[in-house]
């Protein structure tokens, strides 16, 4: 019979599931490379004609399609997704302890929240923790659906979600739009507060376009919808347990990646193509581009993690256990990254205030090699510890109890 001390205690390195450490390490390697190239960009940090005038300015358009093509939307898809897998795989562990699965997730959910709220408001203008925190309330409620409604569910919000919410949110007008807040003038006055290294004012000016453009402007619901499109997929995934037995179903892994990849990637080229101004809107409707877009891009993230599963158990295993320790301190790699992207964008401190002055191809270069940094700093920090730093504050506050930080020698 299990007791309530042992019900109630965070999950063990032994009880992990390797495959996924490792898909949310290559994740958090794509959400770098596009969180920096977008918002290194307009409306962000830069303005167009500053990048234009960049000597490196065809080898950045290159380098930015290329993203596009294959790592914007799709990493944060990955990532979303195993958000998911991991409800349903935490909630089957602790009801198999008879430990109280809601108190502890919704406290969990709750920290999370929290810890967004502090990262979108003085850190990181583009945090996703506090989405998937709301997102994850709702997957919460959801979580005794058919599997049927599940899997049906999930599809439509991932493909149609966004798209048929934006086409709605511009035909009806309800929202504020935030088109005022990208001119280029206000873009110049962030980068002027930020080579003058008055961090109030740029915090300031994010609060100012989280409030328009991201609650007033819909965006906030908008990507709520898309993370739990996402989520009831990964919840349905963990469900029927094709995580936890992998490496039984290696054959239909891989018939699923010879489909979903080229397919895929193909959706996502033909999107790329049109963003860049290659070629015109799919069938000249805007829509039905989106529509691709948003069907392709979960086909080609569920290649990339097939992909990722099949190496795992393959003679090829280094090349994907490699990312298992950043994946396994996800939340704080994460947080560090922020911090990176402030460091090369910002001049508060000491900020190289990069914004405008170089292109998406240098940048790309500064995150593959702090990326590789994070990976050797997450195996020297593992071998020491048994969780990341705020992983362990995050499993503090969930349980009420102040778990082993140091590693338990075998």
């Amino acid at each position: 019979m299990t007791s309530p001390s042992t019900g109630l205690a965070p999950v063990t390195s032994g009880e992990r599931l390797g495959v996924l450490d490792a898909l949310r390490g290559f994740a958090l390697l794509g959400v770098l490379l596009a969180n920096l190239a977008e918002f290194a960009g307009p409306p962000w940090m830069a303005t167009g004609p500053q990048l234009d005038s960049l000597t490196t300015a065809g080898r950045d358009g290159q380098t930015y399609f290329l993203l596009d093509w294959f790592v914007f939307g799709k990493a944060n898809t990955l990532f979303a997704t195993l958000f998911g897998i991991g409800f349903w795989v935490q909630l089957e562990r602790l009801e198999s302890r008879g430990a109280a699965f809601e108190r502890i997730y919704l406290r969990r959910l709750f920290v999370l929240l929290l810890i967004g709220l502090v990262h979108v408001a003085f850190i990181w203008e583009f945090d996703i923790l506090h989405v998937y925190a709301l997102a994850g309330f709702l997957l919460f409620f959801m979580r005794k659906v058919r599997d049927r409604v599940l899997i049906s569910l999930g599809v439509a919000l991932a493909v149609f979600g966004r798209p048929v919410f934006d086409y709605l949110g511009d035909l009806s007008g309800i929202f504020f739009d935030p088109e005022p807040l990208y001119a280029d003038a206000i873009i110049l006055g962030r980068q002027e507060a930020s080579e003058a290294g008055r961090y109030g004012d740029l915090v300031q000016q994010f609060w100012t376009m989280t409030l328009y453009e991201w609650v007033a402007g819909g965006l906030l619901l908008g990507w709520i919808i898309y993370a739990l499109g996402r989520f009831l997929i990964g919840a349905y995934i963990a469900r029927r347990g094709w995580v936890q037995r992998a490496g039984e179903l290696l054959p239909q892994y891989a018939r699923v990646m010879a489909v979903a990849l080229p397919l895929g990637l193909l959706g996502q080229y033909l999107s790329a193509s049109v963003a860049a101004d290659r070629m015109g809107p799919l069938l000249g409707s805007e829509l039905f581009t989106d529509v691709v877009d948003y069907a392709s891009i979960p086909l080609t993230s569920l290649g990339y993690a097939c992909l990722i599963v099949l190496l795992f158990h393959s003679a090829l295993r280094p090349m994907a256990t490699v990312f298992g320790p950043v994946g396994r301190m996800a939340l704080t790699n994460y947080v560090m990254q922020s911090f990176l992207i402030a460091f090369l964008l910002f001049g508060i401190g000491p900020g190289l205030a990069l914004a405008g002055k170089e292109g998406t191809l240098a940048l790309t270069i500064y995150a593959v090699i702090f990326f590789l940094g994070q990976i050797v700093f997450s195996h020297l920090w593992l071998k020491m510890f048994a969780f990341g730093p705020l992983e362990y504050l995050w499993r503090w506050a969930t349980y009420g109890k102040r778990p082993g930080f140091r590693r338990q020698p075998a």
